[in-house]
């Protein structure tokens, strides 16, 4: 074959790279958008770099992957529940009690299902991952 077919065939090679390349970045977006819902935009959004948001979106992802979640017990949920009513009515009453107590029972509710207790960012980002209507 002549050198320049094989220019074509290179240049055909590396065209249909870079399709696949572009399909497979697009359906990842896709399926992060899909994932996080409103915190992907958010992410995108402060962090001003779509790359380097879905970047920190899979770290969260990776790192959510590690945990060792458990399901709560009937007899705990049922209690968290009576908790959170209580915390509820006192809100009129006494908002900066109930916010006290409220983040409180998340905190328990939190370490029981096995989520790490660090800083208040890091929870808000694991918990992004299985319920990121919650965090916006």
């Amino acid at each position: 074959m002549d050198a320049w077919v094989w220019v074509l065939i290179a240049f055909g090679v590396l065209v249909v790279a870079w399709l696949v390349w572009m399909v497979v970045q697009r359906t990842q977006t896709e399926a992060l958008k899909e994932r996080f819902g409103p915190e992907y935009d958010r992410t995108v959004r402060v962090l001003d770099d779509r790359r380097e948001a879905e970047s920190e979106l899979r770290a969260r992802q990776e790192r959510r992957a590690k945990f060792q979640m458990r399901p709560l017990p009937a007899e705990s949920r049922e209690r968290y529940t009576e908790d959170w009513r209580v915390v509820q009515t006192r809100f009129v009453d006494d908002p900066d009690r109930s916010f006290e107590e409220a983040d409180g029972l998340v905190r328990a509710v939190m370490k029981d299902r096995g989520y790490p207790m660090e800083d208040f960012d890091q929870r808000v980002a694991d918990v992004s991952v299985d319920h990121p209507l919650v965090v916006e």
